[in-house]
């Protein structure tokens, strides 16, 4: 029986598996990637393993299946040579990544660490780019689109130098997030709409999935509404034909949105509710707390102010987990118009107050003017004239925030 030989035979004998289904089934995706990293895990063939295992946990994070991706992903760090550093670059890449999706801070920050150490041991500029790439994303989570900025700038010089189009619309996909987050939107609109182009031009549906889906938020922020309806439903068929199953469930919140600025609740209902059910099912963290918020604004529009403050909750809940604060920020804009909706303008005008400090914190202009409509509607109800003078002082800010605007990188 199996369990009777020797380890040495065992070995041998995934190997010849391994090979025999590597042969005969090939690798593409499915099961098959399953079958060959188990057995070329067990198995002499180190650099194999090392293959199918991160292809295994590619797939599995592509799946959403986060537990089994990581699995994968530490079975292949323990069988990577200790100079082989480009393969170890991508697998951390790949699990710094997974982080990110639950919301693991600490774990996420030791495997960029980690990243950028390989990428400099390999002194490989592409891995260096990749690195200062990653860097760039872990900044905008946090809300420093400043150092974001700077690195994407790092980014974009080394794309250049390697004449490398992946790497160039990624930063510029990232580019546009950090616009975006500076209200810059025309100028975002562009940066995504070349990204776009250049990943299809690739054939890299999955980012040209995600370059349609921001483009679509810019169109929607710049009054495009027909547009960033067509953008939503592109981005989400392109993440259905490679299996994204989070990216496409992202799109549906992100159209559901614009479904209720038209009053299109039914719709908006329809779409949310079906991607908060499958983010519980596979505990995804980041769209439970994006759906959670959606639906908490749907059911305050609706005048359903029990469901949505339940929704709210959670969303704020995870919003501090995740330590990101510009939704956190959200979480507490929506809180705050909630409040004032239920005659409780003291606890809304702490909210706002709370909202506003985090908006100029990640300067995010259009948080700050959301903050302080909603800080001046709350003190109209308890002392006029004091919302009278919050109402000058919030012209002045805006003056100085369009100079302020137009000195941001264009």
């Amino acid at each position: 029986t199996y369990h009777s030989l020797l380890a040495a035979q065992r070995r041998d004998l995934h190997g010849r598996v391994g090979c025999y289904f590597e042969e005969t089934v090939g690798s593409a995706s499915g099961s098959a990637l399953d079958i060959l990293a188990y057995h070329f895990a067990g198995s002499n063939h180190r650099a194999k393993a090392v293959h199918y295992l991160r292809l295994a946990g590619e797939q599995a994070t592509r799946q959403a299946a986060y537990t089994v991706a990581v699995d994968y992903f530490n079975q292949a760090l323990d069988r990577v040579g200790g100079t082989d550093y480009a393969v170890r670059s991508a697998i951390l890449e790949a699990r710094e990544q997974v982080w990110r999706a639950l919301g693991k801070l600490t774990k996420r920050q030791q495997d960029l660490e980690a990243l950028e150490d390989a990428a400099e041991l390999g002194d490989d500029p592409l891995w260096k780019a990749r690195a200062t790439f990653r860097r760039a994303v872990f900044a905008y989570d946090q809300g420093d689109y400043q150092t974001a900025d700077d690195c994407l700038q790092r980014v974009i010089a080394y794309a250049f130098d390697l004449a490398d189009t992946r790497i160039m619309g990624l930063a510029l996909l990232e580019r546009g997030n950090v616009l975006s987050g500076w209200s810059r939107y025309e100028d975002a609109l562009i940066c995504f709409e070349v990204a776009a182009e250049l990943f299809d031009r690739e054939k890299l549906i999955g980012l040209q999935a995600e370059a349609v889906r921001k483009r679509a938020e810019m169109q929607h922020h710049t009054g495009d509404w027909v547009g960033a309806l067509s953008s939503y439903e592109e981005a989400e068929r392109l993440s259905v034909e490679v299996g994204d199953r989070a990216g496409a469930s992202m799109q549906r919140v992100d159209q559901s949105l614009l479904y209720l600025q038209l009053g299109k609740f039914e719709e908006a209902q329809q779409d949310l509710m079906a991607v908060w059910q499958w983010a519980k099912r596979v505990e995804h963290p980041y769209i439970l707390m994006a759906s959670g918020a959606a639906l908490g604004e749907l059911y305050w529009n609706m005048e359903k102010s029990h469901k949505a403050g339940s929704y709210l909750l959670i969303a704020h809940a995870l919003s501090e987990e995740k330590d990101n604060p510009y939704h956190h920020m959200q979480m507490l804009l929506a809180s705050a118009a909630m409040l004032l909706d239920a005659g409780e303008p003291d606890a809304a005008l702490l909210g706002a107050q709370e909202a506003q400090s985090l908006a100029a914190q990640i300067e995010s202009a259009e948080g700050e003017v959301r903050a302080m409509a909603l800080e001046i509607e709350a003190m109209a109800r308890q002392n006029p004239v004091a919302a009278a003078y919050g109402a000058w002082a919030a012209l002045d800010w805006l003056e100085n925030a369009d100079e302020r605007l137009q000195s941001l990188p264009s």
